[in-house]
């Protein structure tokens, strides 16, 4: 039986580790920027939850049968190990939950690491002859264009006409840069990317 026991603690160790794994590493990663490899864990998060959850059901059941009566545990080092169990699995389980150490600044680090995960800026250059507020409101009519602003270019091919600059945000699962040069020279605007 004592077998039955330590096989029981090794899976619930197996499992909070694998839930450490999914829930702490990628922030740590994310924080330090220096562990990226560690980001696909957090994909298996729920799976590792869900073992976790029967872990659990397991423990307190077996527990549960010992404390009314109908189960008895043949050493205290056996029912040790299933205390220890719980402990861990209950734990884990609230570590990888409420994930106590992930703070505010660990938030807001997340959301701007997601915002420049998926959104690029850069400034397009118009040359020749247009409406500066047409332009705009072109841009800003582009699937995927986040902001527009127009702003001063520094330098600017020598063309006739005149030259315009627009600093734009855009979201780069719906639109590349390509995409919008492209756009605006199949609409007639000479436009070039200002380095």
């Amino acid at each position: 039986m004592i077998q039955k026991s330590i096989s029981t603690l090794s899976a619930v160790l197996v499992l909070a580790l694998a839930h450490v794994g999914c829930c702490l590493l990628p922030l740590v990663a994310l924080a330090s920027s220096s562990i990226p490899f560690f980001s696909f864990l957090s994909e298996y998060q729920d799976v590792v939850a869900f073992f976790q959850l029967g872990m659990l059901a397991y423990l307190g059941f077996h527990l549960s049968r010992h404390y009314t009566g109908k189960e008895r545990f043949h050493s205290s080092l056996e029912r040790l190990t299933y205390h220890l169990g719980l402990v861990f699995t209950v734990l884990s389980l609230v570590v990888g939950h409420f994930e106590p150490f992930h703070t505010e600044n660990q938030r807001i680090a997340q959301q701007q690491f997601q915002f420049f995960k998926t959104h690029r800026r850069t400034v397009l250059g118009f040359t020749g002859t247009f409406d500066a507020g047409s332009i705009k409101k072109e841009i800003t009519l582009v699937k995927g264009i986040r902001s527009c602003r127009q702003v001063a270019l520094p330098e600017a091919p020598p063309t006739k006409g005149s030259t315009i600059g627009f600093s734009i945000t855009y979201q780069t699962e719906q639109v590349s840069l390509e995409q919008l040069i492209e756009a605006f020279r199949q609409k007639g605007h000479r436009v070039w990317v200002q380095e």
